[in-house]
Order: structure tokens, then sequence, then C-alpha cells
């Protein structure tokens, strides 16, 4: 299976609320208890199937392309790294 590069940014790690394997970890503000000041995740060697590439892959979209399944991972990954950065900008104002 192909991957993309994860530019940890974080932003995904910020919205978990409504993720049933990961309620756990959510600090009650959609953010994981998990996710570092550097935006690293401090369990990254164990850390839950749903954040894995492959595993996300195998279980919820083994009916789409890998590449297919890639690219829209890289669409979404921009997305939330974009809100985020607006988000951000936002909150200056």
């Amino acid at each position: 299976m192909l991957y993309f590069k994860c530019e940890k940014c974080g932003a995904c790690c910020q919205i978990i609320t409504g993720i049933t394997d990961l309620e756990e970890y959510d600090l009650g503000n959609g953010r994981c208890r998990m996710l570092g000041t550097d935006n690293l995740c401090t369990i990254y060697g164990s850390r839950p199937g749903v954040c894995k590439q492959d595993y996300v892959y195998k279980h919820f979209f083994p009916y789409i392309d890998s590449e297919l399944f890639v690219k829209q991972m890289k669409r979404i990954c921009l997305r939330l790294r974009e809100e985020r950065i607006k988000g951000a900008c936002d909150e200056r104002l």
C-alpha cells in the first residue's frame, strides 16, 4: 500500500470527538490527550488502529483502490491543516 507523508501538524489529532475508538483519549474538546506540545503522538508506536493509514484502509475502505484512498487522505489532511491555520488566524482577530 502507498502512504502519504504526515506533516506532523496535529490537525487530525484535534478533531477526535465522536470517534468511538478514541473516546478514552478525548480531552473533552476534541483534542487527543496523547498529542504532545510538539504535535507528535506520545504513544506513536502503540497508537490505536484508527490512527494508522493501513488499518483505516483495510478495515473501512478495502473496496477503494489504494492509490485513490491515499489521494483522498492527502486532500483531507490538507483541508484540516488549512482550517486549523484559518482558525488560529481568526482567534488572533
